[in-house]
């Protein structure tokens, strides 16, 4: 029997103790644990990101890391994740691309 569109479901008070009995047995496990870290650390690995445009360095690529210092709550250590060097016919050679903030503790 399916549920008609507009109603609602209210427990029982039998219900809701069987709920609460099921709950209480529940016991997170390592791996669960595990899963549910990395999770918040995969959401705030991306929390601090920035694009960048420098004078050309060759020795910028992805997967390079590079500190920013004098910008208060920006400053830190960040991970480049896509570069491009760009060297227009006579104009200044440049490398500009995306990094995010390297965390802290892992």
């Amino acid at each position: 029997m399916a549920l008609d569109e507009g109603r609602t479901f209210k427990p029982t008070p039998s219900t809701v103790d069987k709920f609460n009995d099921i709950r209480a047995d529940v016991k997170p496990t390592a791996a669960t644990k595990r899963r549910a870290a990395a999770g918040v650390r995969d959401k705030n690995k991306w929390e601090w990101t920035l694009a960048f445009e420098f004078v050309g360095n060759t020795r910028l690529m992805a997967g390079v890391c590079f500190n920013v210092t004098g910008c208060g709550v920006y400053d830190g250590k960040y991970y480049i994740d896509e570069i491009t060097h760009k060297k227009p016919g006579g104009g200044a050679y440049t490398s500009s691309g995306k990094a995010h903030r390297v965390l802290e503790g892992y």
